[in-house]
This record gives C-alpha cells, structure tokens and sequence, in this order.
C-alpha cells in the first residue's frame, strides 16, 4: 500500500512509476449513491494541484473532482464508473 495516496477531497492515487492512476474513493463513491455521469478531461490535458479536472454526477448531486496532483492526462479508462486516469506523477502531491 506504500504507492497509495488519499487526499482530503476523496481522491486515490496509485503511484506506478513516473506515472499515476487516479480515480474517487470508495467512500466517495457511496456518498453520491448511483453515478449517472462523469465528466473527465481529454488526454494531454494538463492537471494542477487543487484544481478542477471534471465531475461525478449523481442522483443526489454534482461533485466536482478536485487534482490531488500536477501532470499530463496521458490515457482514460471511459469504461469504468470509477474514472480511472492515468497521469504523470510530479512530486508536488497533495494529500
């Protein structure tokens, strides 16, 4: 588990690398009850820490995803409810 991270806005992190997995909690998850939606960014987008990067809408409410870290998106996994994606790791991870 020591290439995990959460960070307080309910986001993991899976460090592979020189790159990182992405994607919202369990817990969160649970939260917001069914997921309808998720709005992710395109690849070769940037992400900067604290930001906006999409959203997960739900039957209950819109949750913005906020980056726990800075990077390129360099691939989406569409298929997954969970919004998986993949970016570059950079060492300013917030958690």
């Amino acid at each position: 588990m020591e290439n995990w991270l959460y960070s307080k806005k309910h986001i993991w992190i899976e460090k592979i690398g020189n790159e990182a997995k992405i994607g919202i909690s369990d817990y969160a998850q649970e939260q917001l009850g069914s997921i309808m939606f998720i709005n992710l960014p395109d690849v070769n987008d940037k992400l900067e820490v604290g930001a906006v990067f999409g959203d997960v809408e739900s039957i209950k409410t819109v949750h913005d995803l906020i980056s726990p870290l800075k990077g390129e998106v360099l691939e989406i996994n569409d298929t997954s409810r969970k919004g998986f994606i993949m970016a570059q790791r950079h060492a300013d991870t917030k958690h």
